[in-house]
């Protein structure tokens, strides 16, 4: 049976036993060394159940003055390669007329009846030092040639190779899992030791057929394990593989033949080859990549690693990786590692670490867990880069950005300043200054919002909030309401919508909804695919202002402005409309690279 498709019954049974009877101060266990115990799952379940009974016996019949109850149990090989499990106790044995094969309690039948569902032979032996139960359990080998169709299937459905031969080493059984991987059928009774066509030895010599492992355990009649070999096939493929060959024995120790269980070795060659190429990956990599177990002890260390905290693998690997976290951060490794525990993975962490030297770096941290084969968490991988650099830029950035937008609100103030000193005295002027200088603080707003973004781009609702800041009321915050998804804009669209919602919200205050003590402003936009592109829809909507009775008969300078908000713009079209319950425009064009 492949050790990869099975459990260690001993280990299996120890940890079982130890969970099951944590509570009994009184009960010690003992196993001896063995090897080569490997079973199904299903199958070590169905022996646990029946160690279980026997242990329960054992506590029943252990000795009345409270001394310690010692179970010992051995999982091993008989020489015609059967399961034997022997369970010993040190208590008082069974009653002494009592046949413990007939007669005896609920405990006693379910042994018996545990050991007949396994087709198992059932040996029971006490006497006034304890007892012992010996289970010897029938290779399956030994089913398929009693002539048992069940289990014949099943081997028949195994994934693994199984093949057999009689004592002169000729074929007498394969299964399907064994000819796809011969890629032949070989005729029973004819072909002797092997399937295989050639087999070589991993190095590529030729290994004679007479010297294969099935061979050498039918003339040695012994077990031939962890002999890795390469199989040919007719098609030119080659396989490695592990044969475990088993020589037979009848009841009566007379040699019938041998059984050959084979581990492909495929999957797991492919998988050291990926382990090899992504460990030259990690190692080479810019990034400092490392793994700890669930404790934070570091177990491996990669040479980014070395460049970037200064520790070598050799000074780094066993320590703790708190080494590398400041003092002032005591909570940061133990949040982490709950994190961890709990399966989820921490992208981008921004934090600070210490070098070997002393000094503190910026660096962005990923923590994954690592899982066992069985799917538990056991350690973590972190992957560091360091953001130094990135962290200072964006600071001088934030710091050149803010005086920009200081000198852009002087800039503001000086326009201001020169427009109404230079002006001619007279309330038509004022009001001309006022439109004029609230147009020029719509564009100046835009630019600043966009000098804060590298690809020169604004979100919508961003610039709604810029531009309609000053119409809003703090106190009545649903007077002016946005509704509709993230939409990027570039700086070009977005210079020409500032001025236009500008106009729209200075009319309103004049004239519209905003003028109203129960008017409101709602502004809606969708985005919708169309023909590869995105075609965009933005509205704004008064209402609860003053009827409207008529359009207007002149245009004004403002509703040139909203005219032509978009006249760079593919496929744009500008509407308003003048509607009893209020004004309402529509803004429609096809977004560009910009706006998404």
């Amino acid at each position: 049976m492949s050790e990869m498709n099975s459990v260690d019954l001993t280990e299996f049974l120890l940890n079982r036993l130890r969970a099951s009877f944590s509570t009994e101060a009184r009960l010690r266990f003992n196993h001896r060394s063995t090897s080569d115990c490997f079973v199904s799952p299903e199958q070590a379940r169905q022996i646990a159940l029946l160690t279980y009974e026997v242990v329960v016996n054992a506590i029943e019949h252990a000795h009345p003055s409270g001394i310690d109850v010692e179970v010992t149990f051995e999982c091993r090989r008989s020489s015609d390669g059967r399961l034997v499990v022997a369970i010993s106790d040190d208590g008082v044995g069974l009653p002494e007329r009592m046949n413990p094969y007939r007669d005896g309690g609920s405990g006693l039948r379910k042994i018996r009846a545990l050991a007949d569902t396994m087709d198992a032979e059932l040996r029971i032996e006490s006497d006034s030092l304890g007892s012992t139960f010996t289970l010897t359990l029938p290779t399956i080998v030994q089913l398929v040639t009693q002539g048992d169709a069940y289990f014949r299937r099943i081997l028949d459905e195994l994934p693994t190779a199984v093949y057999a031969t009689d004592a002169e080493g000729k074929m007498s059984y394969f299964n399907e899992a064994a000819a796809a991987l011969w890629g032949c059928r070989p005729e029973i009774g004819s072909v002797k030791w092997s399937g295989a066509q050639k087999l070589f030895w991993p190095d590529g010599r030729e290994l004679p057929l007479a010297e294969s492992p099935m061979a050498l355990a039918i003339r040695e009649k012994r077990p031939i394990r962890g002999m890795e070999v390469v199989v040919e096939r007719p098609d030119g493929k080659r396989i490695r593989i592990v044969p475990h060959a088993i020589p037979l024995f009848g009841s009566e120790g007379t040699f019938i033949g041998a059984v050959n269980f084979i581990l492909d070795l495929s999957e797991r060659v492919r998988a050291e080859e990926l382990a090899v190429r992504l460990a030259a990956i990690v190692e080479s990599s810019d990034d400092a990549i490392l793994s700890k177990n669930l404790d934070g002890i570091i177990m491996t260390w990669n040479g980014g690693c070395e460049r970037l905290f200064g520790y070598t693998a050799q000074e780094a690997i066993g320590r703790s990786v708190t080494m590398l976290i400041p003092e002032d951060r005591p909570d940061e490794e133990p949040m982490i590692l709950a994190r961890l525990r709990r399966g989820e993975k921490i992208d981008h962490y921004e934090t600070i670490r210490r070098r070997k030297d002393g000094s503190l770096i910026d660096i962005a941290l990923t923590v994954s867990p690592i899982r066992g084969a069985d799917g538990t968490i056991v350690g973590a991988s972190k992957v560091a880069r360091d953001i130094t650099e990135r962290k200072r830029a964006a600071e001088k950035q934030a710091l050149l950005l803010g005086e920009m937008r200081h000198r852009v609100k002087n800039l503001s103030t000086v326009i201001e300043a020169l427009a109404r000193q230079s002006r001619p005295r007279g309330p038509k002027v004022d009001a001309f200054i006022d439109a004029f200088m609230g147009r020029v603080r719509a564009l100046l707003s835009t630019g600043e919002l966009t000098l804060g973004s590298p690809a020169r781009s604004v979100e919508l609702r961003q610039l709604l909030e810029k531009v309609l800041q000053p119409f809003a009321d703090p106190d009545e915050s649903d007077r002016i309401v946005f509704a509709g998804p993230r939409l990027v804009l570039s700086e070009k669209t977005a210079g020409g919508l500032a001025l236009a919602f500008h106009e729209l919200a200075t009319n309103s205050l004049k004239y519209g909804a905003l003028k109203a003590a129960t008017g409101h402003v709602g502004v809606e936009w969708a985005i919708q695919p169309s023909q590869g592109a995105q075609r965009i829809q933005i509205v704004w909507k008064e209402s609860g202002g003053r009827r409207i009775r008529a359009k207007p008969v002149r245009e004004g300078f403002g509703t040139r402005v909203i005219g032509q908000a978009l006249s760079r713009e593919r496929d744009a079209r500008t509407e308003l409309h003048f509607e009893r319950g209020g004004l309402r425009c529509l803004f429609e064009f096809t977004g560009s690279d910009g706006a998404s």
